[in-house]
């Protein structure tokens, strides 16, 4: 099929110049275009690799040190002795290329992701030296957050003792707690209960019986 010819325009410092354009054969879809869905097709049961289970799984043996983030990665080896019997991948059978790929992908992923934590952390150990925290607020008393009775008081009220006994009560339970008045250890305590309305947990509601919420810490979103 002879070449097409098409009429374009431009603009030229004297007006309107017209010129003509070859256009050629629209192109065929390349082999690698054509051939760009068919790994979905190699999952079972039309299973997705990116939202799956088993890619959460395989990032957390990344995570854990069972696999390595600074050596190769030998894919068949490690599927028949990690993932083959696992019920997770049961949709995703061994194929070298995509499991070279989902690998490759996560540890690299997992390690970006650390070595932005351990710089991150470097660099607050760095700002903290030149700007340490306060120990103390404004009124000359000692910062709540991160002190001995911050700790306690979570794990006292987690186990509902705030239910049970009265702020002036449970502050005369642990000498860390009398370091602060007892008008701001109350005022802590209903800080905290306020926190954990506006999780849909009622204080002193049965577990059972509380909205359960997602642990951030176990979304992962690599690869």
């Amino acid at each position: 099929m002879p070449a097409q010819i098409g009429i374009g325009f431009e603009l030229n410092g004297k007006g309107i110049g017209v010129h003509h354009l070859a256009m050629g054969k629209p192109k065929k879809p390349t082999a690698k275009a054509a051939g760009a869905k068919n790994s979905s097709t190699k999952n079972l049961n039309d299973a997705v690799w990116l939202t799956s289970d088993a890619k959460k799984v395989m990032a957390q043996c990344f995570i854990d040190g069972i696999l390595p983030l600074d050596s190769e990665l030998d894919s068949k080896d490690i599927y028949d002795s990690l993932f083959s019997n696992h019920a997770s991948f049961a949709d995703f059978p061994y194929d070298k290329e995509l499991y070279d790929g989902r690998l490759t992908r996560l540890r690299d992923g997992v390690k970006a992701r650390q070595d932005w934590a351990a710089y991150d952390a470097a660099a607050l150990m760095k700002d903290r030296k030149k700007h340490p925290e306060r120990m103390f607020n404004s009124k000359g008393e000692p910062n709540w957050r991160g002190s001995e009775a911050d700790t306690w008081l979570k794990i006292d009220m987690q186990a509902e003792k705030h239910l049970t006994m009265k702020p002036g009560k449970l502050w005369a339970s642990r000498p860390c707690y009398k370091v602060f008045t007892k008008e701001r250890f109350s005022k802590r305590i209903d800080q905290m209960k306020q926190r954990e309305k506006e999780f849909d947990k009622t204080p002193g509601q049965a577990k059972s019986n509380s909205k359960k919420l997602g642990d951030p810490s176990k979304s992962l979103l690599l690869g």
